[in-house]
């Protein structure tokens, strides 16, 4: 009983002091199915062993309800919002009402199940469940590393390129902390959707052992400015097309990190071109809107003649123009790299590329690697002015100069 005392005032005592790290910590707290609408979810255990408390609406401890761990009978958590407070159900028998409910672990070989809206997810690290409007907010708190091959398996895990991994667990890395702010307001660090980084599970797919190995072989490094210091703001995208777009053509803001350059690695690659067929009279009217015109027969024939020898940004007509992104959201292309061809009634748009196609190509990345480049290559030809530091001097100089932080 001493034991099990102990153990518990270091797992509450450990609990708190990453909530109010106010460093770079070791974990980061991801708000997982973010893009999900849930009142209601099963939790249980898959490895090791997890504490159970409640909590209050300040994020204090209330009381340990329950220990649980993977060499006991398995137990199934149910988990419903009930009006301002959470419902729990352990098996079949009512635990009581909560305002907010955690499953703590210490141990980073620990991982569990969560369903929700029938879809199981399987995840590391801790669980946190708080009430949310109408709805529940789950957040996971993980260790970095293990977040970070969660992304890597999630964000482009299908290819077995030991170097392109690394490259992708980098930019994961240097992503994360970089926005380690963003969500913090709200009780989190990052979402688990494309607003973040996709993170959808654990890395537990048949190449999770070569993205572990990735992740652990790059453990400590991230991409910062070679001028401030700062990470850089990691962009990728799935192919360039041939060549990648400089930051402000893409979001209206210049970063001296993504800059265009031409990108052969891309080329034919499996997402590399792709075919639209589109009405003409739609493809006509949006251009003559966005361009606050009529459409005549000359701007007819400009659209109609419409291409891209090299990769532009912009839709020029005369003395007018508009961004090609708005056209490529507007009509669900892969890319704003494309030309037209008239086609009867229709236009067909031949196009190169999948993505903004801003930073890293995925494609490009892994045909660099099939070729024989470090991931440090692959990583400096697609981020100008950058180096590869290490996430432990970072924090130092953190510590040091907050305002540089992020």
């Amino acid at each position: 009983m001493k034991k099990l005392y102990k153990r518990l005032l270091f797992v509450f005592w450990l609990f708190f002091l990453t909530l109010h790290l106010k460093a770079v910590p070791s974990d980061i707290k991801i708000r997982i199915f973010s893009n999900e609408n849930f009142s209601e979810c099963l939790f249980r255990i898959k490895n090791g062993e997890y504490f159970l408390i409640a909590l209050d609406k300040n994020g204090g401890l209330v009381d340990t309800i329950y220990y649980v761990h993977s060499k006991s009978p398995e137990i199934l958590f149910s988990i419903q919002r009930n009006g301002s407070y959470i419902s729990l159900k352990i098996g079949k028998k009512h635990f009581g009402n909560f305002y907010a409910i955690s499953f703590i672990t210490t141990d980073t070989s620990s991982n569990f199940l969560i369903h929700v809206n029938k879809k199981e997810r399987w995840y590391d690290g801790s669980l946190i469940l708080l009430p949310n409007q109408q709805n529940l907010l789950a957040i996971n708190q993980v260790n970095l590393e293990q977040y970070v091959a969660g992304v890597v398996e999630s964000e482009g895990g299908n290819f077995p390129q030991l170097e392109y991994f690394k490259a992708q667990a980098v930019l994961a890395r240097t992503f994360a902390i970089r926005n380690y702010n963003k969500h913090l307001r709200e009780g989190y660090n990052l979402k688990d959707d494309i607003s973040s980084q996709v993170y959808l599970s654990r890395a537990y797919y048949r190449n999770s052992d070569l993205i572990r190995q990735a992740v652990l072989e790059t453990r400590d490094t991230i991409v910062v400015d070679s001028a401030s210091g700062a990470p850089i703001f990691a962009a990728f995208h799935a192919n360039s097309g041939g060549h990648t777009v400089c930051a402000e053509d893409a979001w209206h803001k210049k970063l001296p990190n993504l800059i265009a350059k031409p990108d052969p690695y891309s080329e034919g690659m499996n997402s590399y071109e792709w075919t639209k067929k589109l009405p003409k009279k739609d493809v006509q009217e949006y251009i003559a809107r966005k361009l606050q015109t009529k459409l005549t027969p000359e701007l007819i024939a400009a659209i109609e003649t419409f291409k891209q020898p090299t990769r532009l940004n912009y839709f020029r007509y005369q003395n007018k123009s508009f961004p090609l992104r708005d056209f490529r959201f507007h009509f669900q292309l892969r890319s704003t790299y494309f030309d037209i061809e008239p086609d009867g009634n229709y236009y067909i748009l031949k196009g190169k590329g999948n993505g903004h196609g801003v930073g890293l190509s995925q494609e490009g990345a892994i045909n660099m690697a099939s070729q024989g480049f470090t991931y440090r290559e692959i990583i400096y030809f697609y981020y100008e002015n950058v180096k590869l530091e290490s996430l432990s001097m970072y924090r130092q100089l953190m510590a040091e100069a907050p305002q540089l932080a992020f």
